[in-house]
């Protein structure tokens, strides 16, 4: 039986990059099914399942979560996506990378790899992610590039917002050097790999600009086609 031919999109940026503000858009715009690790972790605490107070500790200090377990939950939603794919945060290091790879190499479908850097300076991280909120149903907002319509409240299900456990001055420090010492590698990585198709954005501009330029080099690189 032929392989089928799925695209797939990796986000790599540092926290505050606005990956998942650009992973909402682009998932709309290319109607891709996003699989974000970090989302399926702190809906899986809120929920209080067994995933979710395994994850609970590393989420709260800042920390990966151990590469088996996210990578058994990421290649597990990847078997069941029914379209092109976009991962947001994941992989983050090298040996996640290497799983990925190798997962990749023995699908019975045949995955075309695009990955996109949104670079971001520490001091605009530090600035970005005082200001994140996010609901329980998914979405996030910030209160200076994304505000809600009202104040403290979800436009989508009306809940009260929340200050993210991860966006702590201390737990972002902790974050920053976690993406410094496990992430930046997997970048010299993909640069390298003859398998995938590497491209890098300036996060410091606007949203709008940097969705703009996402789309304009996915459509140039024939990644996704818009439907």
């Amino acid at each position: 039986m032929a392989k089928k031919n799925k695209n797939v999109l990796i986000l790599i940026g540092p926290p505050g990059s606005g990956k998942g503000t650009q992973a909402e858009d682009l998932c709309k715009i290319f109607q891709l099914e996003s699989i974000s690790p970090g989302l399926i972790f702190r809906n899986a605490v809120t929920k209080k399942t067994k995933l979710g107070k395994l994850a609970k500790p590393y989420l709260q200090k800042g920390l990966l979560v151990p590469d088996d377990v996210v990578s058994k939950v990421v290649f597990k939603k990847i078997k069941q996506a029914k379209s092109d794919i976009l991962l947001d945060g994941f992989p983050r290091n090298l040996k996640q990378a290497n799983l990925l790879k190798d997962f990749f190499a023995v699908s019975e479908n045949d995955y075309k790899v695009v990955v996109l850097e949104i670079d971001l300076s520490a001091k605009e991280i530090l600035e970005r992610i005082t200001g994140r909120r996010a609901c329980d149903c998914g979405i996030n907002y910030h209160l200076k590039f994304k505000p809600p319509q009202q104040k403290g409240i979800c436009d989508k299900c009306r809940k009260k917002l929340k200050i993210r456990s991860d966006s702590s001055p201390q737990v972002v420090k902790t974050r920053i050097k976690v993406y410094n010492d496990d992430t930046q590698p997997i970048i010299r990585f993909y640069k390298r790999a003859k398998d995938c198709r590497y491209r890098k954005i300036d996060g410091a501009d606007s949203i709008d600009k940097v969705r703009k330029n996402i789309v304009r080099i996915l459509k140039q690189q024939n990644v996704v086609t818009k439907k």
